[in-house]
């Protein structure tokens, strides 16, 4: 499937005269306003990468655990990206544990990450 996405792409390109990059950025602010209409809200910060070699499209949402202490919370224990042998996708995390009230915005809305 992404061999054949990535050959989309570069079909795009030939047919219409742009860049590939131009593609690719295109279709990275596409996935991020299907992401926050879907998983977050519309003033989440949502980032998307797509690799242009393999296909593959890594998806990066604001520290939620900044709002919370923003908003006046406290760290008791402080996650973080996990790293190291089987963890370079840089998608799973340690989990964090805010102390927080029920009205934060990290207690009213669903986070997928373990907080």
């Amino acid at each position: 499937m992404q061999n054949q996405f990535l050959s989309a792409i570069e079909q795009i390109c030939e047919e219409k005269g742009i860049t590939k990059e131009s593609v690719i950025e295109a279709i990275e602010a596409a996935l991020a306003a299907a992401y926050k209409k879907d998983f977050g809200d519309k003033d989440q910060e949502v980032r998307v990468t797509l690799d242009n070699e393999s296909g593959e499209a890594r998806i990066f949402v604001s520290k939620e655990v900044v709002k919370a202490v923003q908003e006046g919370g406290k760290i008791i224990v402080e996650g973080g990206v996990l790293t190291g042998a089987g963890y370079e996708s840089g998608c799973y995390v340690q989990p964090a544990i805010v102390e927080a009230e029920n009205h934060f915005q990290i207690v009213q809305h669903e986070t997928f990450a373990p907080i």
